[in-house]
């Protein structure tokens, strides 16, 4: 089974991204595939499909996009950095879901800044030293 503190989860799960509608709306899934022996047997023993489950990070999909909008239409430079730094290091409630979320917005040129990518590194390398 994956224990989420010792493995990586992109490596034995992933979280369908949402998709885009005719409407030009973001319609998210929030649901999670194995793509793994050891991610189908942590979805089957943890019930990962649980719809509750599902509608939390459908949530938390949609959040992100909102959150990230908003800053985005204030040009809030240090909130942008911050709502992705703290999807990158996993510190947002469902942070995997959000990845995957964060896909479609590349599709339409929304791209995670450099800078959050360089602090989330040097803050995982100091925490592995």
């Amino acid at each position: 089974m994956l224990n989420p503190y010792k493995d990586h989860p992109e490596e034995h799960l992933s979280f369908p991204p949402g998709i885009i509608s005719p409407e030009r709306e973001l319609v998210c899934i929030g649901t999670v595939e194995g793509t793994s022996p050891v991610g189908a047997q942590t979805i089957v023993i943890c019930n990962l499909r649980r719809p509750q489950l599902c509608e939390e990070r459908k949530k938390e999909q949609e959040r992100f996009v909102n959150d990230l909008l908003l800053a985005m239409n204030r040009l809030d430079t240090a909130k942008i950095v911050s709502i992705w730094y703290d999807v990158l290091r996993g510190i947002r409630p469902y942070s995997a879901a959000v990845l995957a979320q964060s896909e479609v917005l590349g599709q339409m040129g929304i791209v995670c800044p450099q800078e959050a990518r360089e602090l989330a590194a040097a803050t995982l390398a100091c925490s592995d030293s």
